[in-house]
């Protein structure tokens, strides 16, 4: 008979089988197995959150950050300390244009600690935390200037240049083009703030483009208006004009 790769006789195995093994190891043995057991359990989730990280790393890798948020959002919930899953989770979430997103995952880690400060990776976070914070201040100055009559170059100003900081800024093109819209208006250019209008309608079907669609058709209504107002006037004077010099 075989035991294993072993080769024994009959009465062989049944002695090996049936010896009266002590106690202490019969108990040690089912010990051994409940520890392995509650381990397998217990590690069943750093496998997981190991899975999602990896999985998250390949998406960042690629330039698919959106894609690559949801496993790195879940990694954080099963390895919260993790220094590389939040740095990769923030990182996504700023080439994505979700400031918010990536301040709950910086504060959320060990209060915003860091256990090495000089790694590339948190360096290339901490500049892109840095452009955004300075990139969102110049719209919340640009926001308050545009409330002003006067400030419209300014305020557009201000937002090419936090475009050009941070151009992960959400729908940053349509913002550019209603600050744009704004210093059309105000040069009373309005060939430029219909044409401004009628490309953001286009890129974005939605209340606040269909509001300066809306604004520029009434414009050139009342420009329309006045020119033709203007010009019976001026048919109406000329007419008399030379009614009075027949006479």
């Amino acid at each position: 008979m075989a035991a294993g790769n072993a080769r024994m006789c009959l009465a062989c195995s049944e002695m090996v089988q049936n010896w009266p093994y002590p106690r202490w190891l019969k108990f040690s043995f089912a010990g051994l197995l409940l520890l392995l057991a509650f381990a397998l359990l217990h590690g069943r989730k750093y496998f997981q959150a190991g899975k999602d990280l990896y999985r998250g790393e390949q998406l960042v890798e690629k330039g698919r950050y959106q894609e690559a948020l949801p496993y790195l959002k879940a990694t954080m919930k099963l390895a919260p300390n993790s220094d590389k899953g939040a740095l990769l989770a923030a990182k996504a979430a700023l080439l994505s244009g979700d400031v918010s997103t990536a301040a709950q995952v910086l504060e959320s880690h060990d209060n915003g600690r860091f256990e090495n400060a000089d790694k590339p990776e948190f360096q290339e976070v901490k500049r892109l935390w840095n452009n955004a914070n300075a990139a969102f201040d110049k719209l919340e100055k640009a926001g308050k200037l545009e409330a002003q009559d006067g400030h419209e170059v300014e305020a557009a100003k201000l937002v090419h240049e936090a475009v050009a900081i941070y151009p992960q800024i959400p729908q940053a093109n349509i913002l550019l083009d209603e600050y744009d819209e704004g210093v059309a208006f105000a040069k009373k250019d309005y060939d430029t703030f219909l044409a401004l209008a009628e490309r953001d309608w286009n890129l974005l079907r939605a209340s606040r483009t269909a509001a300066m669609i809306s604004g520029c058709i009434i414009i050139n209504m009342a420009i329309y208006s006045l020119y033709e107002t203007q010009a019976s006037l001026h048919r109406h004077f000329h007419r008399r004009h030379s009614s009075q010099a027949i006479h």
